[in-house]
C-alpha cells in the first residue's frame, strides 16, 4: 500500500506541476478562460506575437487537448489517491514516516482537495 500511495503522489504532483506550465500558455492563447476568475489580461499585441510563435510548437487546439487531458488525468490520480488514503481512515498522520518529507508536505497541503476526489461521497459544502 505504502508503494501505491508513494507512486499516487508523486504522480499527481508531476500532473500538478506540468498544469502550472501550461496555465500560463492558456492565458496567452485563450484569456478568455481566465477573466471569469478575475485574473488580468495580457495585451492583444502581446497574445498575437505569442500565438505566432506557438503555431510552430503545436498551437492553440494542441494545447488546449494537453491542458484538459493533463486535467482529467489529475482528477483520475487525486481519485486513486483518495481511495487509497480511505483505506487507511484518511489518517495522513500514519503516512508521515513512510513518505518522504516532501511528499508527506505536498499531501498535508492537498488533504482537502483530495477528500474532494472520494467518489460516490457528497461533500458539497467541504472546506478542508
Amino acid at each position: 500500500m505504502d508503494q501505491k500511495v508513494r507512486g499516487l503522489i508523486d504522480h499527481c504532483i508531476q500532473l500538478q506541476q506540468e498544469l502550472a506550465l501550461l496555465t500560463p500558455v492558456m492565458l496567452f492563447l485563450n484569456p478568455r478562460h481566465f477573466e471569469e476568475a478575475g485574473i488580468r489580461q495580457v495585451p492583444s499585441r502581446g497574445r498575437l506575437k505569442f500565438r505566432e510563435r506557438w503555431k510552430v510548437l503545436g498551437g492553440w487546439d494542441r494545447v488546449k487537448i494537453e491542458y484538459a487531458l493533463q486535467e482529467k488525468e489529475l482528477e483520475k490520480g487525486l481519485c486513486e489517491l483518495a481511495e487509497a488514503l480511505e483505506e487507511e481512515g484518511f489518517e495522513i498522520e500514519n503516512f508521515k514516516s513512510r513518505i518522504t518529507q516532501d511528499q508527506f508536505s505536498w499531501l498535508l497541503s492537498q488533504k482537502g482537495n483530495i477528500k474532494k476526489h472520494l467518489r460516490g461521497i457528497d461533500l458539497a459544502g467541504y472546506g478542508g
